[in-house]
Protein backbone atom coordinates (compact mmCIF):
# COMPACT_ATOMS: atom_id res chain seq x y z
CA UNK A 1 0.00 0.00 0.00
CA UNK A 2 1.43 3.38 -0.94
CA UNK A 3 0.96 6.09 1.68
CA UNK A 4 0.04 9.41 0.03
CA UNK A 5 0.18 12.00 2.79
CA UNK A 6 -2.14 10.34 5.32
CA UNK A 7 -3.54 6.82 5.47
CA UNK A 8 -6.06 5.80 8.15
CA UNK A 9 -6.91 2.39 9.62
CA UNK A 10 -9.93 1.82 11.88
CA UNK A 11 -10.50 -1.11 14.25
CA UNK A 12 -13.81 -2.63 15.39
CA UNK A 13 -12.37 -3.26 18.87
CA UNK A 14 -9.74 -1.28 20.80
CA UNK A 15 -6.14 -2.45 20.35
CA UNK A 16 -3.03 -1.84 22.46
CA UNK A 17 -0.14 -2.81 20.16
CA UNK A 18 0.74 -2.02 16.58
CA UNK A 19 3.54 -3.02 14.21
CA UNK A 20 4.13 -1.88 10.65
CA UNK A 21 6.64 -3.06 8.06
CA UNK A 22 7.45 -0.22 5.69
CA UNK A 23 9.80 1.28 3.15
CA UNK A 24 10.26 5.03 3.50
CA UNK A 25 10.20 7.25 6.60
CA UNK A 26 6.91 6.91 8.49
CA UNK A 27 5.15 8.30 11.56
CA UNK A 28 1.83 7.36 13.09
CA UNK A 29 -0.72 8.74 15.52
CA UNK A 30 -3.02 6.52 17.58
CA UNK A 31 -6.53 7.62 18.58
CA UNK A 32 -9.26 6.41 20.91
CA UNK A 33 -12.70 7.76 20.00
CA UNK A 34 -11.09 10.55 17.91
CA UNK A 35 -8.82 11.66 20.78
CA UNK A 36 -5.04 11.44 20.30
CA UNK A 37 -3.46 8.96 22.75
CA UNK A 38 0.01 8.51 21.17
CA UNK A 39 2.16 10.20 18.54
CA UNK A 40 5.26 8.38 17.33
CA UNK A 41 8.56 9.87 16.38
CA UNK A 42 9.83 9.39 12.87
CA UNK A 43 10.90 5.87 11.92
CA UNK A 44 13.59 5.36 9.30
CA UNK A 45 12.97 3.65 6.00
CA UNK A 46 13.03 -0.10 5.32
CA UNK A 47 12.23 -1.25 8.83
CA UNK A 48 9.67 -2.80 11.14
CA UNK A 49 8.33 -0.20 13.56
CA UNK A 50 5.82 -0.51 16.34
CA UNK A 51 4.56 0.32 19.78
CA UNK A 52 2.96 -1.45 22.78
CA UNK A 53 0.80 0.72 25.02
CA UNK A 54 -1.19 0.42 28.23
CA UNK A 55 -3.71 2.87 26.68
CA UNK A 56 -5.97 1.33 24.04
CA UNK A 57 -6.63 2.85 20.62
CA UNK A 58 -9.24 2.28 17.92
CA UNK A 59 -7.72 4.08 14.91
CA UNK A 60 -4.31 4.90 13.49
CA UNK A 61 -3.15 7.60 11.09
CA UNK A 62 0.01 6.75 9.11
CA UNK A 63 1.85 9.61 7.42
CA UNK A 64 5.18 10.47 5.84
CA UNK A 65 8.04 11.91 7.90
CA UNK A 66 8.64 14.58 5.26
CA UNK A 67 6.70 15.61 2.15
CA UNK A 68 9.57 14.37 -0.05
CA UNK A 69 9.26 10.78 1.30
CA UNK A 70 7.35 8.05 -0.47
CA UNK A 71 6.13 5.40 1.97
CA UNK A 72 5.15 1.84 1.08
CA UNK A 73 3.45 -0.17 3.83
CA UNK A 74 3.99 -3.91 3.49
CA UNK A 75 2.36 -5.34 6.64
CA UNK A 76 0.26 -3.96 9.49
CA UNK A 77 0.14 -6.10 12.62
CA UNK A 78 -2.08 -5.29 15.60
CA UNK A 79 -3.76 -6.79 18.62
CA UNK A 80 -4.93 -6.41 22.17
CA UNK A 81 -3.08 -8.33 24.87
CA UNK A 82 -4.19 -8.00 28.46
CA UNK A 83 -1.55 -6.31 30.60
CA UNK A 84 -2.74 -7.69 33.96
CA UNK A 85 -4.66 -10.93 34.58
CA UNK A 86 -8.21 -10.65 35.83
CA UNK A 87 -8.59 -11.08 39.63
CA UNK A 88 -10.13 -14.56 39.21
CA UNK A 89 -7.26 -15.71 37.00
CA UNK A 90 -4.66 -14.42 39.45
CA UNK A 91 -6.39 -16.25 42.34
CA UNK A 92 -6.53 -19.51 40.39
CA UNK A 93 -2.84 -19.20 39.53
CA UNK A 94 -1.84 -18.57 43.15
CA UNK A 95 -3.98 -21.50 44.38
CA UNK A 96 -2.39 -23.83 41.80
CA UNK A 97 1.10 -22.62 42.71
CA UNK A 98 0.46 -23.07 46.45
CA UNK A 99 -1.04 -26.56 46.18
CA UNK A 100 1.53 -27.69 43.62
CA UNK A 101 4.56 -26.94 45.83
CA UNK A 102 3.74 -29.16 48.82
CA UNK A 103 5.68 -32.42 49.08
CA UNK A 104 3.55 -35.50 48.50
CA UNK A 105 3.17 -38.07 51.27
CA UNK A 106 3.35 -41.77 50.59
Amino acid sequence: MKCYGETWAYFDEPMNWLGVSHAGGIRFDLYLEDELVYSSGGFSSNSMSGVKLVQEFDSVNFYRVSPADTVYIDDILFGNWAMVPAPGAAGAFLLAAWTGTRPRRR
